[in-house]
């Protein structure tokens, strides 16, 4: 799900592996191919030029859990914990507690980031 929700195939055609029973009713040769599964993309904001800015929250709801889960900590940290235009869309869609949320449950609430967003949040 992490690489949905980043886009990693959006336009893009995926490889995938045919079985022998697939191949024989498809009736390819090689096993070996790829397709383009029409996925959507998933910018952080939709109709972003438009009068009304429509946020994928989505995205930035169930991004950073996935990568979480996924085991991608380095990805996790530079698409959301410590990506500045992450940080100020979430912050413009979402609540202030949600933003803190991530970096409570992702295990950086003692990091930097944590700390400054709390203390931005006293002034």
């Amino acid at each position: 799900m992490a690489d949905y929700y980043l886009g990693k195939w959006y336009g893009v055609k995926k490889p995938f592996t045919y079985t022998p029973e697939q191949m024989k009713r498809v009736g390819v040769t090689s096993p070996e191919s790829k397709a383009d599964r029409k996925i959507s993309a998933q910018p952080l904001i939709f109709n972003e030029d438009g009068d009304q800015r429509r946020y994928n929250k989505r995205k930035l709801s169930k991004l950073p859990y996935h990568l979480y889960k996924a085991n991608r900590r380095n990805e996790l940290r530079s698409h959301c914990l410590f990506n500045m235009k992450w940080i100020k869309t979430k912050l413009k869609a979402v609540s202030y507690h949600e933003v803190l949320l991530d970096y409570t449950l992702f295990g950086e609430k003692d990091g930097v980031m944590h700390k400054a967003l709390k203390a931005a949040k006293s002034t």
